[in-house]
């Protein structure tokens, strides 16, 4: 299982990169002010919300096929660090960085899901412990990276959470064998 674990890492990672200094970002690149800065975060966590109620009908859409919503959750982090780290003004980096919330709060369900379903109903006490321990890892990186990304660009850690998150897709795409077809199947029978 080192695969599913290394891509907790990689997400946790990347997540926590572009969170980690994402008031000092708006700053320096918007000039954006404390109070608006907190209605965006409360805002974006609004989103994180509105995608645990939603997470029910996107799993039925993908029937339940947990690996190809992490990959597609992945790729759209992804894609929303890249435009998040690459966005000219305040309005086009809101919109990234709202969808950011809905993008990883699928992603965490998923990567826990298939945690348990590769590893058994013997081992599920074991693997969500060791899965809390590879993101609590990831948060402890994180800040280290950002510093040392913060030094070159503002855009910096949003950059290198975007290549890291890239990374962590094609580490799915090379293992998709292994987690192919519907895994909840046998999760539910367990």
């Amino acid at each position: 299982m080192w695969d599913v674990f290394l891509v907790r890492l990689l997400m946790a990672v990347a997540v926590m990169l572009y969170y980690s200094n994402f008031v000092l970002a708006l700053e320096e690149r918007f000039g954006v002010r404390p109070k608006v800065t907190g209605y965006l975060i409360s805002y974006s966590s609004a989103v994180g919300v509105l995608a645990g109620l939603v997470l029910g009908p996107v799993l039925r859409l993908y029937r339940h096929n947990s690996p190809r919503l992490l990959l597609h959750s992945s790729a759209l982090t992804f894609l929303l660090l890249l435009l998040y780290s690459t966005a000219p003004t305040l309005g086009t980096a809101v919109v990234p960085s709202m969808l950011l919330s809905f993008s990883t709060a699928l992603g965490r369900t998923c990567i826990t899901d298939l945690q348990l379903a590769a590893g058994g109903a013997q081992a599920r006490g074991t693997l969500i412990g060791v899965g809390q321990s590879v993101t609590a890892v990831g948060r402890v990186m994180a800040p280290l990276l950002s510093g040392v990304a913060q030094e070159f660009s503002p855009c910096g850690p949003p950059s290198l959470g975007a290549a890291l998150a890239l990374l962590a897709v094609f580490i799915m795409l090379l293992n998709k064998p292994r987690y192919g077809g519907d895994r909840s199947g046998r999760l539910k029978r367990e």
